[in-house]
């Protein structure tokens, strides 16, 4: 190994990395664009087998049993909250007035 030679100001000298000599240049004729051909008979056929496919598996069939309507909408459950918010307004609203008109002072007192 020889020694590393240093400049002037001190700084190491370092063979510039384009001095390469052995890189191979690939000639840009070498690359031609290929057309690419897609057949549309080929894939619409492929996808109808994978949607038969899907629609014949067992996990589809279980999905499609497991979904019911209380699974895909929410509003039941949202009318017996409104419907119970709504009774609870109702019920505490009078029991306030009957409270009220109970211990309000009047002008006799």
């Amino acid at each position: 190994m020889s020694k590393p030679e240093f400049d002037s100001d001190g700084f190491q000298i370092v063979k510039s990395k384009n001095s390469v000599k052995s890189k191979v240049i690939v000639p840009t004729k070498d690359f031609k664009k290929q057309d690419i051909k897609i057949d549309i008979e080929k894939s619409r056929r492929r996808i109808e087998i994978a949607i038969e496919e899907l629609k014949e598996s067992q996990y589809l069939k279980d999905i499609v049993q497991k979904t019911t309507d209380q699974q895909l909408c929410k509003a039941a459950d949202e009318m017996h909250f409104k419907a119970k918010t709504y009774y609870n307004y109702l019920h505490y609203s009078r029991k306030y007035k009957e409270i009220n008109a109970e211990f309000k002072g009047g002008k006799d007192g």
